[in-house]
């Protein structure tokens, strides 16, 4: 009765269902990893740019750099 040809279409089918269903979900967990990395190196890149602007702007108003470690520990705070 395990041989007959019912059962042997639906342990195919079943196979089929679960091999699809698992390279789907492959496919679903590299790209969403490919977008958080994205995201988060988009993330840094405007981080560093804010930062450098805050950094340029207290540099042309005090004409040094004296208060910058005062500026990163509120940046670090953040």
């Amino acid at each position: 009765m395990i041989y007959s040809i019912r059962w042997r279409l639906l342990l195919s089918f079943a196979l089929v269902i679960a091999a699809s269903l698992g390279l789907a979900a492959l496919f679903v967990s590299r790209a969403a990893s490919a977008e958080i990395e994205r995201y988060e190196g988009k993330a840094q890149i405007e981080r560093s740019e804010h930062l450098r602007t805050i950094l340029a702007r207290q540099y042309a108003q005090s004409q040094g750099w004296g208060e910058v470690q005062s500026i990163l520990e509120q940046v670090g705070e953040l």
